[in-house]
């Protein structure tokens, strides 16, 4: 197979509406078998995005191409290679989920009858795929929209608040699939404002807001990151010992930024000083369980990022 580094590329997209700018000069990519997450607040830009990556929104300026098509000079060339849903996919309710899906692939060549039967397997619908649409939950009507989305195996999968209606464990077998389709070399964008579930669903995230980039960050190096200070990165560190009061006052007389949560003893120090401080407990007869540090996580990185641009910085 071949490889395409960049199967969605967006280059300097504007789109205005009127004189009111909602996405600004953005430019980013989103590779073969990778997942990226598109955060940001509520007015973002985030559907705007998508709809003109879709070619459902005409392009102020900029370009975007799908696996090197133009979505506005190719459309049709670029529709071959996407499939995405937006919102609440529109569907017809008094027909058969099956009906709808037969019908959504005739838009598509080459989808037989044995890749529809693939596809609805996946979408864990096989034992009410036969019920009208009107019988289904809002949950079950994602996973159809998620059906026709794939049903012609596209390269790109663009999905816009896919864990609308779903519960836990829908949500948990929504990820599992997009891993799947990833493994298997599908380029997915995906928005959400469920963070937590971004964080087990996506290699990268981009976040956005007023319709500007603010950051794009691989989240395993995001989990690897501490905080800057004067004294270099730090990390919060969690004890668990013999005697966590007095591992309290000990760090509290070092002037060291600790406190207590869940009995468990926290401190924020560089990697070098908690060697010392390992030292400095051992010597005073504290017997360590368990020492842990803590990964940054997901929200983190969007608190930081979106508190800072509120203060100006």
């Amino acid at each position: 197979m071949i490889k395409i580094a960049k199967v969605l590329d967006i280059k300097n997209v504007t789109k205005k509406f009127g004189k009111k700018t909602v996405v600004d000069n953005l430019t980013f990519s989103v590779n073969e078998g990778e997942i990226l997450g598109f955060l940001g607040p509520n007015g973002a830009g985030k559907t705007t995005l998508i709809k003109m990556a879709m070619g459902l929104l005409k392009i102020t300026s900029g370009k975007i191409t799908v696996c090197g098509f133009d979505i506005e000079k190719d459309y049709e060339e670029a529709a071959q290679n996407f499939g995405g849903i937006i919102e609440n996919p529109e569907m017809y309710s008094e027909l058969k989920g099956i009906t709808n899906i037969q019908i959504f692939s005739e838009l598509y060549n080459d989808v037989d009858k044995q890749r529809i039967e693939e596809v609805v397997k996946l979408v864990g619908l096989k034992d009410r795929i036969t019920d009208p649409i009107k019988k289904y939950s809002l949950g079950m009507r994602q996973r159809i929209g998620l059906a026709q989305a794939i049903i012609h195996k596209p390269k790109l999968l663009i999905l816009d608040e896919p864990t609308n209606g779903l519960d836990p464990a829908g949500i948990k077998e929504l990820r599992d699939m997009l891993r799947k389709l990833a493994n298997q070399g599908t380029a997915i964008l995906v928005s959400s404002h469920l963070l937590s579930e971004m964080e087990l669903m996506c290699d990268k995230v981009c976040i956005i807001d007023k319709g500007k980039m603010i950051d794009i960050r691989d989240l395993k190096e995001v989990r690897k990151e501490g905080k800057t200070t004067d004294s270099g990165q730090t990390f919060e560190y969690s004890y668990d010992t013999n005697d966590n009061e007095k591992v309290f006052k000990i760090l509290k007389e070092k002037n060291k930024n600790v406190f207590m949560e869940n009995n468990e003893v926290h401190v924020q120090t560089t990697k070098s000083e908690i060697a010392i401080l390992n030292r400095e407990l051992i010597n005073n007869n504290i017997d360590i369980y368990t020492i842990t540090q803590k990964s940054k996580t997901l929200e983190d990185l969007f608190m930081e990022t979106t508190t800072s641009l509120g203060k100006g910085e």
